[in-house]
């Protein structure tokens, strides 16, 4: 016969919302615990784009931004310089300034990284029923000249998990 067994406690979840604080820079910043990442292949490419919305916030409280972490991988090779179009539900949300990308090398393979700040970008993705990010390479011959990632209801329900921190952090919904 099997003696008593021991009650296991369940482990807490993990939060959805990671916050680190950095007092060199007087700031926190707030991102989603696990972000979700997109992937397609097109002929011979692969992409993948990883959106990271945040809410960074000075410590004092005396300013509140949103935005989006962009970071792609694809086998078209880097590129240090890009526009991003960003479009929710049929509606432009920001304009295609030619945008400087960082360039890195993983495990995974190369990346490239950029942000974009603007609550009302992020607010719109939150919305969106369907959403797309369009990373441009101007001066190249079409169907090479861009990449385009359709949004996971994952990466919106990111969105709109970071716009509630933002409206909680900033005192309520305002449009």
């Amino acid at each position: 016969m099997l003696g008593p067994v021991a009650a296991t406690e369940k482990k807490p979840a993990a939060p959805e919302i990671i916050q680190k604080t950095d007092p060199a820079l007087a700031l926190t910043v707030f991102y989603p615990n696990k972000p979700h990442e997109v992937r397609f292949r097109w002929r011979l490419s692969w992409h993948r784009l990883k959106l990271t919305p945040y809410v960074g916030q000075r410590l004092d409280h005396t300013q509140t931004v949103a935005g989006l972490k962009l970071t792609v991988a694809t086998t078209y090779g880097t590129f240090t310089s890009a526009p991003v179009l960003v479009v929710a539900d049929g509606r432009l949300l920001n304009s295609a300034e030619r945008l400087d990308w960082a360039a890195a090398t993983s495990l995974s393979g190369d990346t490239e990284e950029t942000e974009i700040e603007g609550v009302e970008l992020v607010r719109g993705l939150a919305d969106a029923q369907e959403a797309y990010i369009t990373v441009l390479f101007p001066g190249e011959q079409a169907p090479l000249d861009r990449i385009s990632f359709r949004l996971s209801p994952e990466q919106t329900a990111d969105c709109r998990l970071i716009v509630a921190k933002y409206d909680e952090l900033t005192g309520g919904g305002k449009r």
